[in-house]
């Protein structure tokens, strides 16, 4: 579990896209109390950020969703289905 600046520092992003991030589920946050939170970084499919009106958040937020709770343990595979 990182802070939120150790975070930011990890993914190479601001706190406001960390924030964005965790809101829609590409980044793990942890309440701790009232309200700070610790951030759980992704495993194996680290995101990385982007700028562009035609790959918005929630369709890539899908798509690591779709990545993290396939069966397919291999890569190749996974790629295939």
């Amino acid at each position: 579990m990182l802070t939120k600046a150790e975070a930011c520092a990890k993914l190479g992003i601001t706190e406001c896209n960390l924030v964005r991030w965790a809101k829609y589920g590409i980044v793990k946050r942890h309440a701790y109390n009232g309200y700070i939170g610790l951030y759980e970084l992704p495993g194996p499919h680290v995101p990385a950020k982007q700028c562009s009106r035609w790959n918005q958040l929630a369709h890539r937020a899908e798509a690591i969703r779709r990545l993290n709770s396939s069966k397919c343990s291999d890569l190749k595979e996974r790629a295939v289905v």
